[in-house]
């Protein structure tokens, strides 16, 4: 509708920013520990990468599924 192209711009501010904002918003809407600020940027630079670098639509599925196979190998090379 908008366009069928993913700009550059578009992954960084739109998925980076988003997820390191949603990152903390639902930590602090559910009450649970606000992740470390250097582990929600890390799942920002995934976001964004996974984002823009997706074939065609599918970025909309490969996006969590990445973020969720990430999670353990991230908290292992940056422990809080």
């Amino acid at each position: 509708v908008w366009g069928d192209h993913k700009t550059m711009e578009g992954s960084v501010v739109g998925v980076f920013l988003g997820t390191v904002i949603g990152c903390f918003l639902n930590a602090w809407a559910l009450g649970i520990p606000l992740l470390p600020l250097r582990i929600a940027l890390v799942y920002g630079g995934i976001a964004a990468v996974v984002e823009g670098t997706a074939p065609g639509n599918l970025d909309n599925l490969s996006l969590p599924v990445v973020l969720i196979l990430s999670m353990d190998k991230v908290k292992e090379l940056l422990p809080a």
